[in-house]
């Protein structure tokens, strides 16, 4: 009996060591340690987590992958095609097209609605949404190394001035600078809002689709919905009072048809057409003055209202008002000493020098002046007219552009840096 007892005891004590638990208890990473968790089971949809040293169940939250929501333990690999995996699996780098309906600037998944076009934000039916207004806001280049991407396209490689579509494969060599400056390709015609600059001009205004020509003075309004009148107060409905009817004071109801003799009928009764005598004069009330209406600036005419705050514009009750929204005079920009003009930019705050945005400035450096000494005159940088381009920049007189990513200038004979700026 002894011995049948051991043997089926050490085969129990065999099948353990060849058969682990498949479900090992939890345990903490940094001490080894069973957690509070091994302890607990959760309900569906829950999980334990071990948070300030107790176990708690809390909801799983499954990760959104494009269309499609993953399921508990798996993560998105793909959020174009809305592909889930298993961490560490494999995943395919595909771009998958959408093919739900179209929403402003973006179009939605499909199975999805457009729930703010201007914003071009798409959700499910059922979901809440923003009602927002996004204003879309002028399209600018991209500039990658010495070229100009199209419009739709992004730099993928900036050394050797590649774009490509977004998501579409890339080459990532490395290309050196070439000594030769490469013609840069005419820039695309520029979308003002609902209008198509002409070549040359910028976007000065989208909303109202305006467009000038660089560095000139823009419209400082705003287009949009017409602005709301404001409504007058209604006036009170104050009670009936008896009419006075020359010396006679009529009841409350009747009205005077004789005022010479005094004489009250109800409204439409008959009336004795006869002359008793002069009637006195009433005594004419003081009217009260009418409190001026302030409209942004400006302080509207007796009998105006105000139509258009941002503008200051006052109209009689009843009449048109411009729909349009005007922004506040821009602030003097400050330059040293001195205050630049409208549409002029500080470029030398030490000397106190304004120019327009793309001129020459002159590089020096203007130290205060002493006490008995006159404030000198800010000086006047001289334009070269045959001064050259560099990037965002423009060279002055006797400069030349070394490095046109970086928008530097330099004296022909100085060394310039060759490096790649954004």
């Amino acid at each position: 009996m002894l011995t049948l007892r051991r043997i089926a005891l050490a085969a129990f004590v065999a099948g353990a060591l060849a058969n682990p638990l498949a479900n090992p208890l939890p345990t903490d990473t940094s001490t080894g340690e069973i957690t509070p968790c091994a302890t607990v089971r959760c309900t569906k949809d829950t999980e334990c987590q071990v948070i300030d040293g107790k176990a708690k169940c809390v909801p799983i939250k499954l990760e959104e992958c494009g269309p499609v929501t993953c399921e508990r333990g798996e993560v998105c690999c793909n959020d174009g095609c809305g592909i889930c995996t298993k961490p560490g699996e494999g995943c395919t780098m595909q771009l998958c097209p959408k093919t739900g309906p179209e929403c402003g600037p973006n179009q939605c998944y499909e199975g999805e609605e457009c729930c703010n076009e201007s914003c071009g934000i798409c959700a499910k039916p059922g979901k809440g949404c923003t009602k927002q207004l996004c204003v879309k806001p002028p399209v600018e280049p991209v500039k990658c190394g010495k070229k100009t991407c199209p419009e739709g396209e992004v730099c993928c490689n900036e050394s050797c001035g590649i774009c490509a579509k977004p998501g579409q494969p890339c080459t990532m060599q490395f290309c050196l600078e070439e000594p030769d400056v490469p013609v840069e390709p005419e820039p695309e015609p520029v979308q003002c809002g609902k209008v198509t600059c002409a070549k040359g001009d910028v976007c000065c205004n989208s909303s109202c689709g305006i467009c000038t020509k660089p560095g000139q003075a823009c419209i400082t309004l705003f287009c949009g919905d017409e602005p709301e009148v404001p409504r007058l107060p209604e006036e009170p409905e104050t009670p009936e009072e008896p009419v006075q009817c020359g010396s006679t004071t009529c009841k409350i109801g009747d009205v005077c048809c004789n005022p010479s003799c005094g004489i009250c009928t109800p409204p439409g009764g008959s009336c004795i057409e006869m002359w008793c005598g002069d009637i006195p004069e009433e005594p004419e009330e003081p009217e009260e003055p009418e409190e001026p209406v302030k409209c942004g600036k400006k302080i509207c005419d007796a009998g105006e209202v105000c139509c258009n705050d941002s503008c200051s514009i006052c109209t009689k009750p009843g009449e048109g008002c411009i729909k349009m929204f005007c922004l506040p005079d821009p602030e003097p920009v400050p330059c040293g000493r001195s205050v630049c003009a409208e549409g002029e930019v500080c470029c030398n705050d030490s000397c106190g020098i304004c120019t327009k945005p793309g001129e020459g400035c002159i590089e020096k450096l203007c130290l205060p002046p002493k006490e008995d000494e006159p404030e000198p005159e800010p000086e006047i940088p001289e334009v070269d007219q045959d001064a050259s381009p560099c990037g965002g920049n423009t060279c002055g007189k006797g400069l030349v552009c070394c490095n046109a990513s970086c928008g530097r200038c330099a004296p022909p004979d100085m060394a310039c840096p060759m490096i790649a700026c954004d």
